[in-house]
């Protein structure tokens, strides 16, 4: 069971960067977004706030540890091809992120800089927005409802603190009812700790 992934990274918040070269300017930002309807609002609402750019490439990686793979999409709108949308999608990938979107926005100066230029720049200003977004670690968790007699409160409750479970919300009436979650690489060491502390005398629901 320790082999389970159950955690994921995507950016903490919105990170910006400007980069200027030979005129021409880089605007990236680098968000975390929840699917990819999310993420062409985002893009669209970029377009229209800078509206008089050239080009507003981008690129992102959707999905959460599992049997589905990820799944990720770049554009390089209108740079070309591999200049911008793919080296910011490595990017991504290199500090395995996931619901998340980086894009970078360039307002032409009127020097053209090769494809050489051009991915030095998309991915400088990707990685600068990337790194003022900062990380955010989230874990997957399992939830289950425990009824118990009250007189092994006390005791599962410490049982708890080992096992390194939460309490999310808890009822005390003839029992206590208590709503957990737990880490699913370590959720199956709760029913037998459950049923030891309780001496069978207790229920658990997923």
């Amino acid at each position: 069971m320790s082999d389970i992934v159950d955690s994921y990274l995507t950016c903490a918040g919105i990170g910006r960067s400007e980069v200027k070269v030979k005129g021409s300017r880089f605007l990236g930002e680098a968000l975390p977004i929840g699917d990819e309807a999310q993420g062409e609002r985002l893009v669209a609402e970029i377009r229209k706030r800078e509206r008089d750019a050239r080009h507003h490439c981008f690129a992102w990686r959707l999905g959460l540890p599992g049997p589905e793979p990820i799944r990720s999409r770049s554009s390089d709108d209108g740079e070309p091809s591999g200049t911008a949308g793919r080296p910011m999608l490595q990017l991504l990938e290199g500090r395995n992120l996931t619901n998340s979107i980086v894009v970078v926005t360039r307002y032409f100066g009127g020097t053209l800089l090769g494809t050489g230029g051009l991915l030095h720049a998309y991915s400088d200003a990707a990685r600068q927005a990337l790194d003022s977004s900062g990380v955010t670690e989230h874990l997957l968790v399992d939830r289950f409802t425990l009824e118990l007699p009250f007189n092994y409160y006390n005791q599962w409750m410490q049982e708890m603190g080992r096992l390194g479970a939460t309490v999310e919300k808890s009822q005390f009436t003839e029992v206590v009812t208590l709503e957990v979650s737990m880490r699913k690489s370590r959720s199956h060491l709760l029913l037998p700790a459950f049923t030891n502390t309780t001496q069978g005398r207790g229920t658990v629901r997923p």
